[in-house]
């Protein structure tokens, strides 16, 4: 049975403040969470691969007047989220429609500001990025946390710069500055700031007012940031970046984002001790990111040219994160460039166990491919390749699998041409000139 029949059997009636209203079965006693209507709305899309979500079943309750009137929270929540698969695959009109009855039900301004910005990523994905522009805004003026309107400002700012509107993303990004809280979000609105300084040739301007601000006593901690972003990322001087990173260092800047960025510009300006000195820091800070850091200082010393010490840290990433099948193929990655082959390729046995997926498992397999024809297993490559050409999932794999195939073909083929004129070449007599009078 179908699962749209299985829903279809399960509608009942209900008397709700003495209305008859059909309600399904699951709803009892109260309306569908919004965990299992999205759980649902996903199974319904999933299953009925090709049909238009619209034309699934929707429990008529929650579209009748006195739904609406009497579960406004929960009706309005329950078109969110299948607004949202809607738009997870694709289907915009019914994702837009979803939006219209949300939209009419909602009272709470909380409830306004979410339907307007699952509006506006509709609008962009419709190509309609004015629209888009005006329910962002829309959202912006119902926020009421600083972390939502640092959110909202960002979006604004972005978009605003895509469509070429600099003094108003200029607008919005100094409001995000202003409004964000999170280390992350702050940095990435500095970021918009210094593009669009940048694009209207002020960047010079602003960097020394930076700097002004940021060798006054105490320093401004913010201008240290936005110089670093700066010098890291605008202008790309790993020498002013690093001197910067070493006066935020040296100052009451602790949060896990501006530490990192320390140690990065401390990595570009090649202190490569400075900087594993800054993550091993934030790794006794830390612990629920050990493996993130751990890799990090991995990927330092694999800069600083030291690929022992790059696989003794990736290892310690495996060691603390071992069911992340990333973390074991860098580790054989790190592996292969350290010349550990056979270490490399059992590294890369284990990312193929532990793949979570097809496509994970597919991707592994043409990495431990490529390590074993480094390592001069041509055979061995050739036998992965040729199983990938046969049962890969999808014509794409089996074509770049035919590929690779091709490729180890045709250099052998040119081994055994220049084996083969050496051969007779050391064949061919050798002539000695005779003697002349």
């Amino acid at each position: 049975m179908g699962c749209a029949q299985v829903l279809k059997e399960q509608i009942d009636y209900q008397e709700v403040g003495g209305t008859s209203v059909k309600l399904s079965r699951l709803e009892k006693p109260r309306v569908l969470s919004a965990s299992l209507v999205f759980a649902l709305a996903v199974m319904l899309v999933s299953h009925r691969a090709g049909a238009a979500p619209e034309e699934a079943v929707i429990p008529p309750a929650l579209t009748t007047e006195q739904g609406v009137a009497r579960r406004e929270p929960d009706i309005t929540r329950y078109q969110l989220d299948l607004a949202r698969v809607h738009l997870k695959h694709g289907f915009l009109d019914a994702a837009s429609e979803a939006l219209t009855l949300a939209e009419k039900a909602a009272k709470d301004n909380v409830l306004k500001r979410e339907i307007l910005t699952l509006k506006a990523e509709v609008s962009l994905r419709q190509e309609q990025p004015e629209a888009a522009v005006s329910d962002y805004r829309g959202a912006l003026e119902l926020a009421e946390t600083k972390d939502a309107k640092a959110d909202l400002s960002l979006r604004l700012a972005e978009l605003l710069t895509s469509l070429g509107k600099q003094e108003e993303a200029l607008r919005y990004a100094e409001s995000a500055c202003g409004f964000a809280e999170e280390a992350w979000k702050k940095e990435r609105a500095q970021q918009i700031l210094l593009g669009l300084y940048k694009r209207s040739g002020t960047l010079d301007a602003k960097i020394a007012e930076l700097e002004q601000r940021a060798g006054a006593q105490p320093p401004d901690i913010d201008a240290l940031k936005m110089l670093l972003v700066a010098y890291s990322s605008m202008i790309r001087n790993p020498e002013k970046a690093a001197e910067v990173a070493q006066r935020l260092a040296d100052s009451s800047a602790k949060d896990e984002t501006t530490l990192g960025r320390i140690a990065e510009a401390f990595a570009q300006a090649r202190r490569y001790d400075d900087a594993v000195r800054i993550y091993e820091d934030m790794a006794k800070s830390d612990p629920e990111n050990r493996p993130e850091i751990y890799q990090r200082i991995a990927q330092t010393y694999l800069q600083a040219g030291k690929s022992d010490e790059a696989v003794k840290w990736a290892q310690k990433v495996c060691d603390v994160a071992p069911e992340n099948p990333f973390f074991w193929a860098e580790l054989g990655y790190m592996q292969m460039l350290a010349g550990q082959f056979d270490e490399a390729v059992k590294a890369h046995e284990e990312t193929i166990a532990k793949s979570r997926n097809e496509s994970e498992e597919t991707e592994f397999q043409f990495r431990l491919a490529a390590i074993l024809e480094r390592a001069g297993r041509t055979d061995n490559a050739a036998k992965i390749y040729e199983r990938l050409k046969k049962e890969g999932f999808t014509p794409g794999v089996r074509a770049k699998a035919e590929r690779q195939l091709q490729s180890i073909a045709e250099r052998a083929a040119m081994i055994e041409k220049m084996q083969q004129e050496r051969r007779e070449k050391e064949k061919a007599p050798v002539h000695e000139e005779d003697d002349k009078p």
